[in-house]
């Protein structure tokens, strides 16, 4: 009985020790991964959008700290001596087109100021306009397209037409299709709330991303339109004054053809010497940027949370005895907003066969206060969703990974299209989420409190799959 006294004290001190220096670390690597929301998220770097090279300073940030953690550039990291000529160091360049409001972003009406991203936003093919207008407002009862267009084009230049956004849309697309030039001052469209439900249904269910609770003034952007229009095109919120008579526009539009800008490339080689397969790891780090010179988009769940997911991932498996068998690849993609421009570059330039990738797995949005994570994949991924499956069983993690299929909605995508086996985890059902794409999505609104847990799931991914 002395003998088990004596023993039940050293053994109770080790798991007092052991538990003691893993919540040192994990509160170390909690740490981490906000810092890294906080500094990307902050107005330090605009939103990371293209506005004063704001996405160039970002992409830098992001290589220090891989540099920092040890992960290398991938040619230094794999001995490549002819690499993909696109590739310096740690960026690969690329160029595309944007149409960007970092400009003049002003509108009154009947005297009243509203405020950019909070009570209108531009669509992606809206041009810019100065000048004071009429407002004409389309019957929504009584809509007869073909009329509407015949005055517009009889008497339409000095009108800033206001009308509901599914119609305005069928006005839009009547416009392009004809290609006639409407002499209008611009476009103001509005949402009715059970159109935007039933829009956000359709949506889920294509999908399979929640959308309920999401506000209709989300900004976004894309690539840029191939019809351009010369006027603002704008959503404005249901508070603005339907009996309004005058409006005043002071709207400022930046177009460039060839935007330069970068994927962030690094890499930890791994310890089997035998072997040519490689992970990717990836996370979008660019963001909306600014709208106007005043309102900016943070982005801190979208996507500073998985960038930083990233930067604590290579933290991770840069330590000797963490370091994973099979070489790992981090990859922080630009042009995902306009339409996964980043990923589909370096699937068409990359500097490993793609037949070597042995999985994909895209970090998008892990910064939310739910445990159900959406989860894309497709037949070639299932494997791997089953293993993340097992493991979230096994260390009782709590999650709901929400099977559902592949959609062109992230950077897991172009892969996935190159029959590489690829997965995309987005945190989509809690609070956090209905702030995307708003200038509420800031480091305050994030949820940090399952960044261990994930980060166990991923790390055991590495090591088991």
């Amino acid at each position: 009985m002395k003998f088990a006294k004596k023993l039940i004290l050293p053994v109770l001190l080790a798991i007092i020790i052991v538990s003691r220096s893993n919540g040192i670390l994990y509160a170390q690597n909690t740490a981490y991964f906000k810092k890294n929301i906080a500094t990307l998220a902050s107005k330090k770097y605009g939103g990371r959008g293209y506005y004063n090279d704001n996405d160039g300073k970002a992409a830098q940030y992001i290589a220090k700290e891989f540099a920092k953690n040890g992960a290398l550039p991938v040619g230094k990291a794999l001995g490549i001596n002819t690499i993909e000529q696109t590739i310096e160091g740690y960026f690969q360049k690329l160029t595309f087109p944007i149409n960007d409001f970092n400009g003049k972003m002003e509108i009154t009406v009947d005297g009243k100021a509203l405020k950019p991203g909070i009570d209108f936003i531009p669509l992606p093919f809206s041009g810019g306009g100065h000048g004071e207008f009429e407002l004409y407002y389309i019957d929504t009862a009584g809509f007869n397209l073909q009329q509407v267009v015949a005055s517009l084009q009889e008497n339409g230049s000095d009108k800033v037409v206001v009308g509901e956004a599914t119609q305005m849309r069928s006005l839009l697309m009547q416009h392009f299709k004809e290609s006639s030039e409407l002499q209008v001052g611009g476009f103001l469209l509005w949402t009715d709330t059970i159109k935007t439900q039933k829009q956000q249904e359709q949506i889920s269910r294509m999908t399979g991303m929640k959308t309920k609770g999401m506000s209709p003034m989300m900004f976004g952007k894309t690539y840029m339109e191939p019809l351009m229009l010369p006027y603002p095109v704008l959503t404005v919120s249901q508070n603005f004054p339907q009996q309004a008579e005058k409006i005043y526009l002071n709207i400022e539009n930046q177009v460039n053809a060839e935007e330069e800008s970068q994927n962030v490339i690094a890499c930890i080689k791994g310890t089997n010497q035998h072997s040519d397969s490689v992970f990717i790891i990836s996370a979008h780090y660019d963001h909306l940027g600014r709208l106007g010179e005043k309102t900016f988009y943070p982005g801190a769940n979208d996507n500073a949370s998985g960038v930083s997911m990233l930067l604590s991932l290579a933290k991770y498996f840069s330590k000797p005895e963490n370091r994973p068998a099979t070489t790992l690849i981090f990859i922080a993609t630009s042009g995902e907003e306009m339409g996964l421009l980043g990923s589909k570059y370096f699937t068409n330039h990359s500097p490993i066969p793609l037949k070597n990738i042995k999985y994909v797995v895209n970090i998008d949005m892990v910064a939310d206060n739910t445990m159900e994570i959406y989860t894309a994949t497709d037949k070639r991924g299932m494997k791997g969703y089953e293993l993340f499956n097992r493991i979230n069983e096994r260390e009782q993690l709590g999650f709901n990974l929400r099977l559902e299929k592949t959609m062109q909605n992230s950077d897991h995508y172009p892969f996935a299209r190159k029959k590489v086996p690829a997965i995309d985890f987005t945190m989509d059902n809690g609070s956090t989420y209905k702030n995307i794409h708003t200038p509420a999505d800031t480091p305050e609104n994030a949820y940090y409190a399952n960044f261990p847990k994930l980060l166990t799931l991923y790390t055991s991914f590495i090591k088991e799959y």
